[in-house]
């Protein structure tokens, strides 16, 4: 699914909610409900989770009281990582050979499947929610107090927040304002850092119903794929090309490597009488037909089946090819690559295309189902798992980082003020002021760059 075409059906679902709202009968009874509704934007909120915060913070205070306390001590770290990582990011995107940073804008329809969308959606809610539960309950253990909690979806970005008391933070001690600050951030520290734990654990839950392969096991493939009706689901790839698959992280490093320059610059050893029965050029109707050019001929064009080139011909190496071939260029389009997926059974698959697509739409675990119980548990379970746990996990991580950067209207910006009093009380506070603003304008400044150049990149701009 495209941007363009993510972007019509939002704005569509946008279009009922709005037409929704209009009719008053329906208006009135969903803000009974605590729903509201503004142009590009629903909420709801609520007071139900009060008395669980009150119960929390009251119940165990001194728990909470050194809890909070160290998120205050990760908070104090985070502030300077993420300017750090932002650095890195940055440096990332203008130098580094194939263009990939640490820190990526998710946009649904560019590096976002459609299939994906609900582990961004879910992942994104439990990351906020947490996040807010943090604040709130750092709150209340402050003896702050918590008017309400809320949710909302923004466009396409969901979110939550909770409700404080007017000038509240303001009347409290200032390292009780910093637990309350940095206490957002350092929960979505721990469940990052629980997620990591769950996703080692998960493999060894799972053992009385799957078993490691080696290689990776097709969970599924997208609907919108060319490889949708020809990989089939329990399929298990060996390898892309000449590189070994054993696991997720070696699935992952091939499709590193197939943007390094040997790869894009490889070469076939085609076979003479492979050539002798080439045509001159493509044949439409026939989907294996592919067409290669002489390596020193390059205006002559040999055009043949694509399957058995790569089932009797080898990679062009130094020095080149026997006598009785020749070294040949595959004939491709601009960001085009040819892989072979080589599956378990000896079999293979040929793919023409950018890498992209394939990392995209075949969702991949290393668990396969065991054969007793085979039909009885299905095969995108660990998968399904695996990934929601990663979303959770890159999303937490993120909204932590980020949300503790000096930055203007950001949990690191008031942390950041908040920080500069509790350890150096002598300044003067328009001292302080001229300062902190003076950080919050460069981070805000370095902030804007990454994610234009990031966005720059995502278009296909290169620098």
């Amino acid at each position: 699914m495209s941007f363009l075409v993510f972007g019509s059906i939002l704005g569509i679902i946008w279009c009922f909610v709005h037409l929704a709202f209009k009719n008053d009968e329906i208006k009135t009874r969903l803000e009974s409900y605590g729903i509201s509704y503004s142009i590009g934007y629903v909420g709801w909120y609520t007071h139900r989770f009060n008395p669980t915060f009150i119960w929390l913070g009251t119940r165990f205070p001194n728990f909470f009281s050194a809890w909070f306390t160290t998120g205050v001590l990760c908070g104090f770290f985070t502030i300077i990582g993420s300017v750090v990582l932002l650095l890195y990011n940055l440096k990332s995107i203008i130098w580094s050979p194939t263009g990939e940073a640490p820190l990526t804008p998710v946009i649904p329809g560019v590096n976002l499947p459609a299939h994906q969308f609900g582990y961004y959606f879910a992942a994104l809610l439990i990351s906020g929610v947490f996040h807010e539960f943090g604040h709130a309950i750092a709150t209340v253990t402050a003896r702050g107090r918590v008017n309400g909690f809320g949710i909302f979806l923004m466009v396409a970005y969901p979110g939550a927040f909770v409700d404080m008391a007017d000038n509240m933070l303001e009347s409290m001690p200032k390292f009780q304002q910093l637990k309350i600050y940095c206490a957002g951030a350092w929960h979505n520290i721990v469940l990052s850092i629980t997620c990591l734990a769950i996703m080692f654990t998960v493999p060894y839950l799972l053992i009385p119903f799957y078993y490691r392969v080696d290689g990776i096991v097709v969970a599924s493939v997208s609907s919108e794929s060319v490889l949708h009706d020809t990989l089939a689901p329990l399929s298990v790839i060996t390898s892309l090309n000449d590189c070994p698959i054993h696991d997720i992280n070696s699935w992952q490093e091939c499709f590193v490597e197939m943007f390094s320059e040997d790869y894009i610059k490889r070469r076939y050893c085609i076979p003479h009488d492979l050539l002798a029965n080439a045509d001159s050029e493509q044949r439409m109707e026939d989907p294996y037909s592919f067409c290669f050019r002489d390596e020193l001929k390059s205006d002559r064009k040999y055009c043949t089946n694509i399957k058995t080139v790569l089932q009797n011909s080898e990679i062009c190496g130094d020095p080149n090819c026997s006598s009785n071939s020749r070294c040949m260029i595959p004939i491709l389009q601009q960001d085009e690559f040819l892989i072979k997926i080589n599956l378990d059974d000896a079999s293979f698959l040929t793919f023409i295309g950018h890498p992209g697509q394939i990392w995209y739409s075949v969702d991949a675990t290393e668990l396969y189902p065991r054969a007793i119980i085979k039909w009885l548990v299905p095969s995108w379970l660990p998968m399904a798992i695996d990934k929601m746990l990663h979303y959770i996990f890159s999303f937490s991580s993120a909204l932590a980082i980020l949300n503790m950067a000096p930055v203007f209207y950001l949990d690191g910006s008031h942390a950041t003020i908040g920080f500069l009093a509790w350890l150096i009380p002598s300044m003067l506070t328009e001292r302080r002021k001229r300062l902190s603003d003076i950080i919050f304008s460069a981070t805000a400044l370095l902030l804007s760059i990454n994610i234009v150049l990031r966005l720059a990149q995502l278009a296909g701009i290169k620098f």
